[in-house]
């Protein structure tokens, strides 16, 4: 007669239960409703709050967004109250020897020449072309120079000391006499020669610091971003260089005989069109006023970071889906159209901004 023990799904206390794999013989878990009503409750509050973390992260982004768009719409409607905006717009057309429409039609009424004497567009190439030479000559444009009181660390004081120390007492054994005024002469002349050992090594550190400088400038396309300025700063009131923007970019190295591709931060540097940058009414200097950049991008630029930190796939999917069906319209500036004309740049209203 066999015998066969009948496990019960309302057991107080979890059992192990002998199972025969086929293989050899485990153990099978057996818990109680009390656990798995916990284990159920303990699964629904991490989901829960799973969902809650991503509630918050994304009301914090859309408060976000709301502060910058607010923002940047105090500060577009400041620029265009100034006349700043028209400013800019006039400025370029100074450059390119062509009127604004108002006084083309006040030309055209009394008969006079539509012709544009381009006087101030021949002033600011010569501008340019002889701040180009000043700042972008073969000679660097700036200099790294030590301080000149470099600092002594601590560890040459007690190395003085210990020194001098030791010549004492090697002349006291050898019967040699030792006063105070010695020491302290022995000591100052250490003390001076440590000084001029500090400078000449401060002085060396500046050139080594120079060419690691100018390399970075280089590597980080700020020469080419410097010209630009220097072609905008006669023509413009005010001209914008921005730096360093910090970017991850692939680079090959070798490592134990094989190449390795790495992603490597670095900084880089460019020209900003006075007409893409905004900053908050009423700063006196650059120091206290907020800047906003509106910067245009492609479809190809916004899917290249998707996947990225920092970026949120399904926005730049909706962007994109927007922009593609309608067009995006709202950081639009009332200059833009003026401005897209005398840049020679199509004005296609679905251009992602």
């Amino acid at each position: 007669m066999h015998h066969t023990r009948r496990i019960g799904a309302m057991a107080s206390t979890p059992q192990a239960i002998p199972v025969n794999s086929g293989q050899g013989r485990g153990l099978l878990r057996v818990v109680s409703n009390a656990e798995m009503v916990q284990e159920e409750q303990n699964a629904a509050l991490a989901e829960q709050q799973a969902r809650q973390k991503e509630i918050g992260d994304e009301q914090v982004e859309n408060r976000l967004a709301g502060h910058i768009r607010a923002r940047m719409s105090d500060m577009r409607n400041f620029r265009n109250a100034e006349g700043i905006s028209e400013r800019l717009l006039n400025a370029l057309r100074t450059y390119k020897g062509m009127y604004d429409q108002g006084k083309l039609n006040q030309i055209k009424q009394f008969g006079g020449s539509e012709v544009y004497a381009r006087v101030t567009s021949t002033k600011c190439r010569a501008a340019t072309a002889l701040l180009r030479d000043v700042y972008l000559s073969n000679e660097r444009p700036w200099d790294v120079e030590p301080t000149p009181v470099p600092s002594i660390p601590n560890q040459i004081d007690q190395d003085i000391q210990q020194l001098v120390n030791i010549e004492v007492q090697t002349n006291l054994q050898g019967g040699q006499p030792i006063d105070e005024q010695m020491i302290q002469d022995r000591v100052e002349g250490l003390r001076k020669a440590a000084k001029q050992a500090a400078k000449k090594v401060a002085v060396d550190e500046a050139v080594v610091a120079g060419d690691k400088l100018d390399d970075i400038l280089i590597e980080g396309g700020f020469y080419e971003a410097f010209a630009e300025f220097l072609i905008d700063l006669p023509i413009f009131p005010f001209a914008v260089i921005k730096g360093p923007e910090v970017r991850r970019v692939s680079q090959t190295k070798w490592v134990e005989g094989k190449p390795v591709r790495q992603s490597i931060p670095k900084m880089f540097w460019r020209r900003v069109s006075p007409f893409d940058l905004y900053w908050s009414p009423g700063a006196a200097t650059v120091q206290q006023a907020e800047f906003v950049e509106r910067i245009k991008l492609t479809r190809a630029e916004l899917n290249n970071v998707k996947g990225l930190p920092g970026y949120n796939d399904e926005a730049i999917d909706a962007v994109l889906a927007m922009a593609y069906v309608d067009g995006l319209h709202e950081w639009w500036d009332t200059i833009d159209t003026a401005r897209a004309e005398l840049e020679d740049r199509e004005r296609w209203a679905r251009t992602a901004t």
